[in-house]
């Protein structure tokens, strides 16, 4: 696991923008944390990196956007307001993982996972609690814990050194 710390949404977006950058080619990032977590906040960074033009808003109500970039594709997934794997399986997620996709998935409960080879980094986006230091600044610090193949986390660690906690 790595853990590293953002002290504002443009931290957030300037780590995704980093992790697009080195994040091996199909990956899905399953984003986990509550409501004002920083998910979608990530998901605009990972779309800058990979030179997505325009606004990146979170697909609650269309449930996938497709973003084209100059270094890739980027779908962005909410199942937020999914009704269990059988639904989940219908939208037909695991079409859009291609040789250059970047698969962002928020909320993803108890996704199955796919036969498809792809990366798989998890993404838990956490808040300080009432009690814990810092917690006076909740609206803009997180905390970033990054589970996924040793190797990957390795490389991770190694562009991200300036936000590890």
């Amino acid at each position: 696991m790595l853990t590293l710390e953002s002290t504002s949404a443009d931290d957030t977006r300037r780590i995704g923008a980093i992790l697009a950058g080195v994040l091996p080619r199909p990956v899905v990032v399953l984003l986990r944390g509550d409501y004002g977590a920083g998910k979608t906040t990530l998901v605009q960074g990972l779309a800058a990196g990979l030179g997505v033009v325009g606004a990146v808003r979170s697909p609650s109500y269309n449930i996938v956007r497709l973003y084209r970039g100059a270094s890739g594709s980027l779908v962005h997934v909410d199942l937020y307001r999914a009704h269990g794997p059988a639904e989940v399986d219908e939208l037909g997620i695991w079409e859009f993982v291609t040789d250059d996709s970047v698969v962002a998935i928020e909320w993803p409960g108890e996704l199955a996972p796919s036969d498809r080879d792809y990366a798989l980094l998890v993404v838990e986006l956490e808040l300080p609690s009432a009690g814990e230091a810092g917690a006076q600044t909740a609206d803009s610090r997180r905390m970033l814990k990054l589970t996924g193949g040793k190797s990957e986390l390795r490389r991770y660690r190694g562009v991200l050194s300036g936000f590890t906690a």
